[in-house]
């Protein structure tokens, strides 16, 4: 056999597809000749750096056996060569036994290098879902710290009023507790009021001497508490009350539904 086809050979064997009988012939032919030897390295390095990463995916059923059955096809008897022409004993097979090893490889390393794009997305969409939930945390502990601030301020301040609010017939166990500043604002919390109705929600009213004016509409969570911070105006008159209603979503300029809370200032001590 000449080189080319034992570097044929050598090809197969490093598609896994050589019986064991020209395994053994390899492998004794290895041992004699320097220049095979280095072919089968070469051939062994390409399946070793395009076929041995692991991989999530597979590579097309069958890809390893529908190669080995073209190759095969190809290395078909080989028509005489005409007289006083050499003949190239084995290269075109040799060729295209290379050609499909290393198309075998590319479609293997193809199918990777998807699975590792897959793998990234998946990452990446894992890093941003840890983003907005940082993000989300973030800002509710910048809420938490202004309303703390917030009620810092109003509750150290030397024009703080308290208003104390009941429940009502709709809401008997709820109650709430606001405290009123000119100079710092309101802080509000109340506690125990029931789920709103569908499309509705609870809104916050001062109310004065001229007219109700609405402090926003409150956001409660499952245990029925709220809690709110509102700048004033400081031209806002003196509440002679507040009062929570039920109101449909985005409040009203005039209050409309139910009352569940209401409550009057309390006079300081």
């Amino acid at each position: 056999m000449t080189h080319e086809e034992w570097q044929e050979l050598a090809a197969l064997y490093a598609l896994d597809a050589l019986g064991a009988e020209d395994a053994g012939r390899l492998h004794a032919h290895l041992q004699t000749c320097p220049e095979c030897r280095r072919e089968m390295a070469s051939y062994q390095s390409i399946a070793n750096a395009l076929l041995q990463a692991p991989s999530e995916r597979t590579p097309p059923e069958n890809l390893r056996e529908r190669v080995i059955e073209a190759a095969r096809a190809d290395a078909g008897p080989q028509p005489m060569a005409p007289p006083g022409l050499a003949r190239w004993p084995g290269s075109a097979r040799f060729a295209t036994t290379t050609a499909l090893l290393l198309a075998a490889a590319a479609v293997v390393l193809a199918v990777r290098i998807d699975s590792q794009l897959a793998r990234t997305n998946i990452a990446l969409r894992s890093a941003r879902s840890e983003l907005l939930r940082a993000e989300t945390e973030a800002r509710d502990a910048r809420d938490e710290l202004a309303h703390a601030s917030t009620t810092l301020a109003v509750l150290t301040a030397p024009d703080v009023v308290q208003v104390d609010l009941k429940g009502q017939g709709a809401a008997p166990t709820a109650s709430a507790r606001a405290y009123w500043s000119r100079s710092r604002g309101l802080v509000f919390n109340a506690s125990h009021l029931p789920p709103p109705p569908r499309q509705k929600g609870y809104q916050l009213w001062v109310v004065t001497a001229q007219a109700p004016i609405s402090a926003g509409m409150l956001q409660t969570n499952g245990a029925g508490d709220a809690a709110m911070t509102v700048k004033t105006p400081l031209d806002m008159p003196t509440p002679v009350a507040m009062a929570v209603t039920i109101e449909p979503e985005g409040g009203v300029a005039a209050p409309t539904g139910d009352k569940y809370l209401i409550g009057t200032p309390v006079a300081r001590h």
